[in-house]
Parts: C-alpha cells; sequence; structure tokens
C-alpha cells in the first residue's frame, strides 16, 4: 500500500516539475516571439547555450515561485538568442541565482533594495545607517526571523548581496547591502510580474 502511495505522490511531483518546465519553455518562446521548434533552432548545437537551457528548465521545473518560472523563461530567450557569449555568460549568472532564490529570498531582495530608515533631503547619512543587518532585516519581515540568517547566506553566495566593509567599529553586526547583480535580478523578478508586500 505504501509503495503505490509513495509511486501516486512521486508521479504528480514529476508530472507538475515538468509541467513548470513547460511553462518557462513556453515564456521563453512568448518573450522572444519564437515558435519552440525556432527556439530550439536558436539554441542550436553551442554547448553554452544548451546549458544555459538545461539550467534554466531544471530551476523552473524546482520552483514554487510563478514569477521566477517567467523570470527564467526569459533568461533562457535572452541567451538563446544572444549575438555575443558574454550575454549567454550573464543570463546563466542570472539563472543560477534564480534557481537558487524563492518567494522569501525575492522579499528580503526588495526590502534590501529600498533605504533601511525615512530619507531626508539634505541630511548626510552615515553608511552604518543604510547598512542592512540581520536584526534590521528580521525587523522589516519578521515572519522570517528563524531563517533570515539562511536567506542572507544563500543570497550572499549567489552575489545578489555583498557584505559591507566591518573594519572599524562601525558596524556591530554583519552588514550588507543588495549588489548591482542583484538589483539585474530583482529587476527580471518584478518584469515577470512580482509582487512583493511592504
Amino acid at each position: 500500500m505504501a509503495v503505490a502511495a509513495v509511486g501516486n505522490l512521486v508521479g504528480v511531483g514529476i508530472e507538475r516539475r515538468q509541467g513548470r518546465a513547460v511553462r518557462a519553455f513556453e515564456e521563453a518562446c512568448g518573450f522572444a516571439d519564437l515558435t519552440p521548434n525556432e527556439l530550439c533552432n536558436a539554441v542550436g548545437g553551442d554547448d553554452h547555450r544548451i546549458e544555459l537551457t538545461l539550467r534554466a528548465l531544471s530551476a523552473a521545473a524546482e520552483s514554487r515561485l510563478d514569477q521566477k518560472v517567467r523570470a527564467l523563461g526569459r533568461a533562457l530567450a535572452s541567451g538563446a538568442l544572444a549575438e555575443h557569449d558574454a550575454i549567454v555568460e550573464r543570463e546563466t549568472f542570472v539563472v543560477d541565482a534564480l534557481a537558487r532564490m524563492e518567494a522569501p529570498h525575492a522579499k528580503v531582495l526588495f526590502i534590501m533594495d529600498q533605504p533601511p530608515i525615512p530619507q531626508e533631503n539634505g541630511r548626510v547619512y552615515k553608511s552604518v545607517d543604510l547598512a542592512w543587518t540581520e536584526s534590521k532585516l528580521v525587523q522589516r519581515y519578521p515572519q522570517a526571523g528563524d531563517v533570515m540568517a539562511s536567506i542572507i547566506a544563500t543570497m550572499s553566495g549567489v552575489a545578489v548581496i555583498r557584505p559591507l566593509s566591518s573594519s572599524g567599529s562601525a558596524y556591530q553586526q554583519a552588514a550588507y547591502d543588495i549588489s548591482d547583480f542583484g538589483r539585474l535580478v530583482l529587476g527580471r523578478l518584478l518584469e515577470a510580474g512580482l509582487r512583493v508586500d511592504r
């Protein structure tokens, strides 16, 4: 009985994963205004584009965030149609970062794109005032308090946030800022329809 139940669950899971991968591929086709066959031809036999496609579809299959699936499809299309290898590489980095992120990471990234304190015209701010620490993030997103350290570690690992220098006594805790790459990834998610509750 248990074997049959597990088999059913695995079958449902595989079917759902395949459906998300298909949605990402359809998003890529729509974004590039190509048929599936035309997109496959654009990928062609190029190893970098094939690898980008496999990574994007694999990440989409495992995602629970629809906007991430769409963003992955768009990155696939941008890389497949790129004229230069540098763009293919950039899209591969975007796909790899998105693969590690889910809704809580996206929300923290969105929070970190805002200043941690209200901005006033003419006021000169110290860098420590504008830095994000784990405690400041937890204050803004208390539901993620127990896992905030893990969220920060994941985001730092894919370089969407960067640690700020802690030399001297300005930072009492580890401090972080969104990176330029993080803004690129966040922009991709927002373009794909991400809505974040403040």
